[in-house]
C-alpha cells in the first residue's frame, strides 16, 4: 500500500510534506481515484455582526449594563492566516480538479479584494462613541455651543466658584470651623437630594405633557420627548449647548448667594451661624445640581471616553449612573425620572408617586400623560392605586350595557 501511494502522488520540491519525519495526511493517503473525485471546497469569509453604538438598542443596552459596546466589525477570515497546498497526481481527472480549484481560489481572492476596496458605511463618530446622525426635533436646535451659550455657562461657573470660595473662607474664619463645616456638609447633601427630586418632577412633566408649541418650555419639551426616540443625541451635544438653558434661571440666584456670602465674610463673621451657612450651602448645592442635571444625563448616555471622575461618581451614586438611568429608557418611560443623583428614584417609584400625580392632573385638567397612551394598562393601574374608578372604563361599561339591552 505504501508503494502504491508513493507512486500515485508527486509532491513538489520544498513542499511541507517533504520534511523528514512528517507523515502524509489522511487525504494524501487516499487512493488516486478517491483524491481526484474530491471537489474543491470554497472558503467563505465570515464576519461578525456590527456592534457599534448606532441605535438606542445597543446604546441603552450598554447604558443598562454599564459596559461600553464593542467597536467596528472585524472580518474573521482576514485575521486568520490561510495556507494553500497544491498536490498533483498522475490521473488526468486530478489535474482537472486542481485547475478548477486554482480558478475558484483566484475568483474568491478577486471578490475579497473588491469587497475590501469598497468603503463600508460607518456611523458618525464623536468623542462620546459611535452614534447615528442626530435628527433634532426642536425647530432651530443645534448640537454646537454658540458664543452666547458659552458666555452664560462661563458666568455661572464664575459665580459658583466665588460663592464656594466665600463659604470656605467663612468656615475657616469661624471660631468653630468644625461645626460650621459639618453644617455646610449636611446642607450640601440636602440640597443635592432636593435637586434630584426637582429634576425628577421636571423630567416627568416634560416627558408626559405639552409639546413644542407650549410657551416658554416648548423647546425643552420637544427635546425631552424626542430624546426617547434618539437617546444618543444628548451624547453628541457640546457642553455649553447642553447646559445654558438651565443656567439662565440659576444665574441671578447664584449671584445673590455670592453677594450674601461675600458680605458675611466682609463683616468678620460676627453674624455667621451654623444654620445660615448650612442653608446657604444647601441652596448653592441645589442650584449646582439643577444646572448639572443635563450634564449628568449626558454622561449616563455616553459609552466611551467618559471622564474618570464622572464614571467614579456614577459608580458611587453621587450622580446618576448609566445602569440606573438605563431603566428609564424602557417604554412607556413611566418611572426612574431623577437625573441628578438618582437617589429619589427608588422611593418615588415604590410609592407610585407618578401614577398618583397623573391621576391628579387628569382629574384637574382632563389631560392624559403620554405614558398612558404608550401603555393603556398604566391608566388602570393609576386609578387602582388611588382607589378611584376609572371614568373612561365606567363609560364603556355603560355603553356596553345599553347595547346589550337594545
Amino acid at each position: 500500500m505504501t508503494m502504491t501511494m508513493t507512486a500515485a502522488f508527486s509532491v513538489p520540491a520544498g513542499h511541507p510534506l517533504t520534511a523528514v519525519g512528517r507523515r502524509p495526511s489522511v487525504a494524501m493517503r487516499r487512493r488516486p481515484s478517491q483524491t481526484a473525485a474530491v471537489a474543491p471546497t470554497a472558503v467563505r469569509q465570515i464576519t461578525r455582526p456590527p456592534t457599534g453604538i448606532d441605535a438606542d438598542t445597543a446604546g441603552e443596552a450598554a447604558a443598562a449594563t454599564g459596559r461600553p459596546a464593542r467597536s467596528s466589525p472585524t472580518p474573521l477570515a482576514s485575521s486568520i492566516p490561510t495556507t494553500t497546498a497544491t498536490t498533483t497526481t498522475s490521473s488526468p481527472s486530478s489535474s482537472t480538479s486542481s485547475a478548477d480549484a486554482a480558478t475558484s481560489t483566484t475568483a474568491l481572492d478577486s471578490a475579497a479584494a473588491a469587497a475590501a476596496a469598497t468603503p463600508a458605511a460607518t456611523p458618525k463618530r464623536r468623542k462620546g462613541g459611535v452614534y447615528k446622525e442626530a435628527k433634532l426635533r426642536a425647530t432651530g436646535d443645534t448640537l454646537v455651543s454658540t458664543p452666547p451659550m458659552i458666555a452664560i455657562c462661563a458666568a455661572m461657573a464664575t459665580l459658583t466658584a466665588v460663592t464656594g470660595g466665600a463659604h470656605v473662607a467663612r468656615i475657616a474664619a469661624s471660631p468653630h470651623p468644625a461645626s460650621m463645616a459639618a453644617a455646610a456638609a449636611v446642607g450640601m447633601v440636602g440640597g443635592w437630594l432636593a435637586a434630584d427630586a426637582a429634576s425628577a418632577v421636571y423630567h416627568w412633566a416634560l416627558d408626559n405633557y405639552g409639546s413644542e408649541a407650549t410657551p416658554v418650555w416648548g423647546a425643552q419639551i420637544a427635546g425631552f420627548q424626542g430624546h426617547h426616540d434618539q437617546p444618543f443625541t444628548i451624547a453628541q451635544r457640546e457642553t455649553c449647548n447642553n447646559l445654558y438653558r438651565s443656567c439662565v434661571p440659576a444665574l441671578p440666584q447664584m449671584a445673590g448667594l455670592a453677594v450674601v456670602a461675600i458680605a458675611a465674610l466682609a463683616s468678620g463673621g460676627g453674624t455667621d451661624s451654623g444654620l445660615s451657612v448650612g442653608l446657604q450651602s444647601a441652596y448653592a448645592s441645589f442650584l449646582v445640581g439643577c444646572v448639572g442635571a443635563q450634564q449628568f444625563h449626558k454622561w449616563a448616555h455616553s459609552v466611551k471616553d467618559l471622564p474618570v471622575l464622572a464614571e467614579a461618581a456614577g459608580r458611587a451614586r453621587l450622580i446618576v449612573s448609566r445602569r440606573d438611568h438605563g431603566k428609564h429608557h424602557v417604554s412607556p418611560y413611566g418611572g426612574v425620572y431623577g437625573i441628578v443623583s438618582g437617589w429619589v428614584n427608588g422611593p418615588a417609584d415604590a410609592a407610585q408617586v407618578w401614577r398618583r400625580a397623573e391621576v391628579a392632573v387628569w382629574m384637574a385638567r382632563g389631560v392624559e400623560p403620554i405614558c398612558w397612551k404608550l401603555d393603556p394598562t398604566l391608566r388602570a393601574r393609576a386609578f387602582a392605586i388611588v382607589g378611584r374608578p376609572d371614568p373612561a372604563a365606567m363609560a364603556q361599561e355603560k355603553e356596553g350595557a345599553g347595547d346589550h339591552r337594545q
